[in-house]
């Protein structure tokens, strides 16, 4: 009898059983990691986004380029600048043009050019000058023609460096954001 053969080719219930199991639970560790993937990619791209806005504040100085809200006049009279104030708000920070730049500071109201949210979950943790975690606030204002890089707290002191420290609340990752007085900015972990 041919039907009889053992050599017949094929899968039996539990072989298929066994093989969908052995899947599904492959699939669902790889998508349990995929989701964790994306949360860790939130910190950095909302630390990227932080720089960006800087490099393109530094831009609008160094080409002098006029504030919306400035009096028609023939150049430019002020600076740009990026301000954040964690006791008040850590989730969001303030792009805007200076019309003082005499006094390096933030003065709020017409200045606003923006309102920049982070992303839902992303805080800025702290902040801190030349190495230290010592603020809650900071104004880093870029002043035309050059553009010179002045960073500040709470009086226009020029300080070496600051840094902002960029946080997932739900993952616990964090990115730090480094500005120099010379106008460097960069990323790291």
């Amino acid at each position: 009898m041919k039907y009889l053969n053992k050599n017949n080719y094929g899968y039996t219930l539990l072989e298929m059983i066994v093989s969908v199991a052995i899947v599904a639970s492959l699939a669902s560790i790889i998508l349990a990691n995929f989701s964790e993937l994306g949360r860790t990619g939130d910190v950095h791209m909302a630390a990227q986004l932080f720089s960006n806005d800087l490099r393109v504040l530094q831009g609008h100085a160094l080409s002098i380029r006029k504030h919306e809200n400035e009096p028609n006049t023939q150049s430019p009279s002020g600076s740009w600048g990026l301000y954040f104030n964690r006791p008040i708000n850590d989730t969001e920070y303030y792009l805007y043009g200076d019309f003082s730049p005499e006094n390096g500071l933030y003065d709020g109201g017409v200045e606003i050019h923006r309102v920049v949210k982070l992303p839902e979950n992303i805080i800025i943790n702290r902040a801190g000058f030349n190495g230290a975690w010592n603020t809650n606030r900071a104004n880093i204002l870029f002043v035309p023609p050059r553009p010179e890089t002045s960073i500040s707290r709470n009086n226009p002191a020029l300080r070496d460096t600051v840094q902002i420290e960029l946080l997932d609340t739900v993952s616990m990752e964090t990115k730090v954001v480094f500005v120099n007085k010379f106008g460097l900015i960069d990323v790291q972990n």
